[in-house]
């Protein structure tokens, strides 16, 4: 989709700094799974793909290179399957209050998807994907997926299993939405991985800056 089409100099770099990040884990986390923070992720991105950052901006992409969007997302693989945050409607909540289920999932699936048209009229995209990186004990994993607009018209399964959460699938992805956070939530499948990387947690990160800094001070 994207990551298979740059030269493997870049895709290169990405994984060295993927690694290295990883390798700092113990700054944050005293996990054995490597940590690493989104904006982080964001930023390597853009500099080993020579992408433009979007992030800052209030759109469904966080970064783009040519006519792609790329919408990164970085989340512990857990069983493969997770749920993650896609998109967010505080300011769009009172247009669904009091709707049923059913009004609840079509109002937001439509506002889901002007999002990502709006995206790609302002920044003159063809096409937007996920760029997923995801953690798991030891490794970093790359996978890319769509991302699709949801079919309304094939909108399906709708189900309020409880006072704040409805679920719903429309042929092509799963979905939730969480109603006390206003936010829609996409279900994530890890396949296909593009980059398998190996991390080796550095046990004590301080004594490695310490080093940096007396090579380079």
């Amino acid at each position: 989709m994207f990551l298979d089409l740059q030269e493997k100099k870049n895709q290169q770099l990405y994984k060295e700094m993927l690694s290295a990040m990883g390798a700092l884990s113990r700054l944050s986390s005293e996990s054995s799974i490597p940590y690493l923070g989104y904006r982080e992720v964001e930023n390597i991105f853009c500099m080993a793909f020579q992408a433009e950052n979007l992030s800052r901006s209030d759109c469904s992409a966080d970064a783009s290179k040519g006519k792609i969007g790329i919408g990164i997302k970085t989340f512990v693989n857990g069983n493969g399957r997770t749920l993650q945050k896609v998109a967010e409607f505080n300011r769009d909540s009172d247009l669904y209050r009091g709707k049923t289920p059913k009004e609840i999932v079509e109002i937001i699936s439509n506002l889901r998807n002007e999002r990502i048209r709006v995206t790609k009229r302002i920044h003159g995209l063809d096409d937007i994907i996920y760029h997923c990186v995801v953690r798991e004990e030891g490794k970093i994993k790359v996978f890319e997926c769509p991302m699709d607009e949801v079919d309304i018209k094939g909108i399906k399964n709708v189900n309020a299993g409880t006072k704040n959460i409805i679920t719903f699938e429309d042929g092509k992805n799963e979905y939730s939405i969480n109603l006390s956070k206003s936010t829609l939530y996409k279900r994530f499948i890890t396949e296909n991985v593009l980059l398998d990387i190996d991390v080796k947690i550095i046990e004590n990160p301080y004594d490695a800056i310490r080093s940096l800094i007396t090579e380079f001070g």
